[in-house]
């Protein structure tokens, strides 16, 4: 899979969602984030890995090799923006229902090995605030 990463700009960001549709915005997103997931207990395991790539397929049709997936899971030590302010500034530009399905896909990669670590559980409520999600737009559909 090829992903066209924005610029870590607000405006870059706000650019890149107009150009290239948000759509490709979220995938971005979405990759980035779960493959994140998958290490935020710090261990990749492979159950995990195979979660990113079962979501990504069914959400944005994107075939994702194990190795990119471990490579993004490691990401932090190279990125030249936090992935929490590219998240927070992404969101800005994705709907609500758009926000609530990377959520729900974090929530998937963290239960995937049958258990939900505190590292787990504190990496997902940091991205839901930074997805500016509130409980109960995860819980309900949008009326």
């Amino acid at each position: 899979m090829k992903l066209i990463s924005p610029r870590s700009s607000s405006k870059s960001l706000k650019n890149f969602a107009k150009n290239q549709n948000t759509q490709a915005l979220k995938t971005v997103l979405m990759f980035t984030a779960l493959a994140r997931t998958a290490a935020a207990d710090s261990n990749v395991k492979d159950v995990e890995v195979k979660k990113v790539q079962e979501i990504m397929r069914r959400v944005a049709s994107a075939d994702c090799s194990s190795a990119s997936i471990n490579v993004a899971a490691k990401s932090r030590l190279f990125e030249r923006m936090p992935l929490q302010r590219f998240v927070s500034r992404a969101a800005k530009h994705l709907s609500l229902d758009d926000r609530r399905e990377v959520a729900q896909a974090i929530a998937e990669v963290c239960q995937a090995d049958g258990r939900v670590s505190d590292m787990e559980a504190q990496y997902f409520n940091g991205m839901v605030s930074l997805l500016g999600l509130s409980a109960a737009e995860l819980m309900f559909d949008a009326a």
